[in-house]
């Protein structure tokens, strides 16, 4: 095949240069292989009289290319000139998103004009921001127990929670994963060969090293053995070599103030999400004793190891002032949303599960506008017991809860649903449509949420409904459902997710069935723009005039209650244009709900 394509087609060449001060590391390749495979031609990086294959991402970095090295991009084949065109510039695009965000700009939102008495040590910052507290030097503590489980099974729900963010981290592991061989069936087997990928890899690969450990980590985890974080229950700055992507979670839900790696860069994965989860952080390779009082002053990167009175008089000022917005948010949290011409915003909650639930609660929502349920569907099959239980749990915690019935399909898979391989499965089996292949799934969780409503108002929301006849169907089998156990599901209302394009040119059909409607921005904006949420290299921008005038024709068009779920509930930027629709309920995550009150308070 290889031969044919060298003698019927012509081959075309372009030179890159590696602009990314980080060089050709794991996640800029795994963004340009998920590209590189749109095309059914060969594709070849080539450097230093070595080539390899560039849909491959073991193949790329094993070329070494580092900063201002220059490749040669190589295409041949069907569509091979233009796959050349659009790699090149993918390339580049990629290169340009990769220059760590510390190097462009991380002193945007505090305003220095303060320094200390000690001249201190000198930092990296990683997030901005002022911790004050004790140094702890993080351990850890292994447990083991029994889990039935086999090592392809615990792969397979390994890849599942990779599925369930976007950060470009995860999306590199779950890459990585898909090259581990199938023949390996023991836990030991794994081990042996992530040790040896790693033992291969060169010194500036320690991202992909991370990885790899990650990858162990959360499968060993899945079957048995955990590796926890040790961390004390006062407050504390955690100093360590540096952590895992995983563990970043278990900080965040921490007394921890603040983070010092030691071994990091300020590109490293678990520097990126310390500052996607707004956690102080830094870089300073130094050795603190255990509870020594330390000043991290990211915002001058400083590191003051037992610091003056005066010192931490200064930083408290600063702090004071950082905090004194958080601390509005947190006194009206409880309050109504109302708005500076008297209008009153519903900010409602977006929950995933019990914890998710208890921080809404918090946060201030009173009523939940978007239950995702999947989170009892990812490890196995979940009885009716244990669904109605954990719904009933949730439920007594609120005024008012919307369920979304099971969402998996597109980027999101369980081991136990045998949906066929699909080529673009985010339009194919998702959402609703799950009723086709596994209608008795989609029975029990109705029967739990029945069992668990207790006479309470709750609404019951369809995914990716496309068609009328969809959410017809939908709702036969949901009553369908409660007269075959004899249920009275009078208090009950059921709506639908606006999600696809074709219903809101049919609104007026739809308004005659449907309950309320709640619009999905994600997944709109996803197939208005034609471009695939978490795109490695393309993206929508839900602020743009014309989505939100696909929004604004939803409002005019529906006489039902109406909400939005999406992200783009969550923009300060787009809340007064959303306002101004006529748009009078969101949900947001819990961590947005108090921000999002008091952003809404001064529109």
């Amino acid at each position: 095949m290889k031969a044919l394509k060298q003698l019927f087609y012509k081959k075309y060449n372009h030179s890159l240069t590696i602009s990314s001060p980080n060089g050709l590391h794991l996640r800029p390749v795994a963004k340009f292989v998920n590209i590189s495979k749109q095309y059914s031609c060969d594709v070849v990086f080539g450097f230093n009289n070595t080539h390899k294959n560039a849909k491959n991402i073991n193949s790329i970095l094993e070329l070494g290319a580092s900063y201002q090295d220059i490749i040669t991009l190589s295409t041949q084949g069907k569509d091979a000139k233009k796959a050349i065109e659009v790699l090149s510039k993918e390339f580049e695009k990629i290169m340009q998103e990769d220059i760590p965000s510390s190097e462009v700009s991380q002193k945007q939102s505090i305003e220095v004009s303060h320094s200390y008495d000690e001249k201190g040590e000198d930092i990296k910052a990683i997030y901005e921001g002022i911790a004050i507290s004790f140094a702890y030097n993080c351990t850890f503590t292994n447990t083991k127990s029994i889990q039935n489980i086999s090592l392809q099974e615990a792969i397979k729900k390994f890849a599942y929670k990779l599925t369930e963010t976007k950060e470009d981290i995860f999306v590199a592991q779950k890459a990585l994963l898909e090259e581990i061989p199938k023949d390996i069936q023991t836990l030991k087997g794994l081990k042996t060969y992530i040790e040896t990928q790693i033992s291969s890899l060169a010194p500036n690969m320690n991202a992909k090293a991370i990885d790899y450990q990650d990858i162990l980590h959360g499968i060993s985890d899945i079957m048995g053995l955990k590796t926890k974080i040790d961390i004390p229950t006062k407050e504390c700055i955690l100093v360590c070599d540096d952590l895992l992507p995983s563990q970043i979670q278990t900080i965040k839900n921490s007394n921890v103030k603040g983070v010092i790696l030691k071994k990091a860069s300020t590109s490293s994965h678990s520097a990126i999400l310390l500052r996607s989860e707004g956690i102080v952080s830094a870089i300073c390779d130094m050795d603190i004793i255990n509870n020594t009082p330390i000043l991290l002053d990211t915002t001058l990167d400083k590191l003051i190891i037992n610091p003056s009175t005066h010192s931490l008089q200064k930083a408290s000022t600063i702090l004071q002032k950082i905090n004194l917005k958080k601390e509005q948010e947190e006194l009206h949290k409880y309050q109504e949303t109302i708005t500076k011409d008297g209008k009153c915003i519903d900010v409602l909650g977006n929950i995933q599960d019990i914890n998710s639930a208890l921080q809404a609660k918090d946060a201030g929502a009173s009523s939940i506008g978007l239950l995702r349920s999947e989170f009892m569907f990812t490890q196995s099959k979940p009885t009716l017991q244990q669904q109605t239980k954990l719904y009933t749990q949730i439920f007594d915690m609120f005024d008012e809860i919307t369920v979304r019935t099971l969402d998996v399909g597109g980027d999101k898979e369980l081991p136990y649903i045998d949906i066929p391989k699909e080529s673009n499965p985010f339009l194919g089996i998702r959402g609703i449509r799950l009723l086709e292949i596994v209608p008795d799934i989609i029975a029990t969780q109705l029967l739990a949420i029945y069992k668990a409503s207790s006479h309470k108002p709750i609404k019951i929301m369809f995914p990716m409904i496309s068609t009328l006849q969809e959410f017809i169907k939908a709702k036969e089998f949901a009553h369908k459902v409660a007269q075959e156990h004899n249920i009275d599901i009078s208090h009950i209302k059921f709506g639908m997710m606006i999600e696809v394009p074709l219903v809101v040119f049919n609104l007026f059909l739809f308004d005659k069935v449907v309950d309320f409607y709640s619009i999905g921005s994600n997944d709109l904006a996803q197939y208005s723009f034609a471009i695939q949420r978490g795109h490695p290299s393309l993206a929508y921008d839900e602020s743009l005039d014309e989505f939100l005038e696909i929004i604004s024709y939803i409002k005019k068009h529906t006489s039902k209650p109406l909400s939005i779920c999406g992200e783009m509930a969550s923009n300060p930027k787009i809340i007064k244009k959303l306002i101004d629709i006529g748009i009078d309920t969101i949900s947001v995550s819990p961590a947005n709900i108090a921000k999002i009150k008091e952003e809404i308070r001064n529109v």
